[in-house]
């Protein structure tokens, strides 16, 4: 059995509640999305989050940004080891 593992963004100042503060999204911040959503076989995300972002990553496979594209595919697509 693997381990399963709970990450969760929180800001240094404890913020995880109000959209409006959160961070400002980056490249950097998305490469390390995308180096960390390749070490895990299978990704789980709770319901709400679910139905709040889902529309976005399904139509981010077809974004011009290849980094985005390549966090889309992953979050969208199979486990890499199934």
């Amino acid at each position: 059995m693997g381990d399963v593992i709970l990450t969760m963004q929180l800001s240094l100042d404890g913020v995880v509640s109000d959209e409006n503060q959160w961070m400002t999204l980056s490249e950097e911040i998305f490469e390390d999305y995308l180096d960390y959503y390749n070490t895990v076989d299978t990704i789980i995300v709770g319901r709400n989050s679910y139905a709040s972002l889902a529309q976005h990553w399904q139509q981010a496979e077809h974004s011009s940004n290849a980094l985005e594209r390549a966090i889309a595919m992953r979050l969208n697509g199979p486990s890499p080891c199934a």
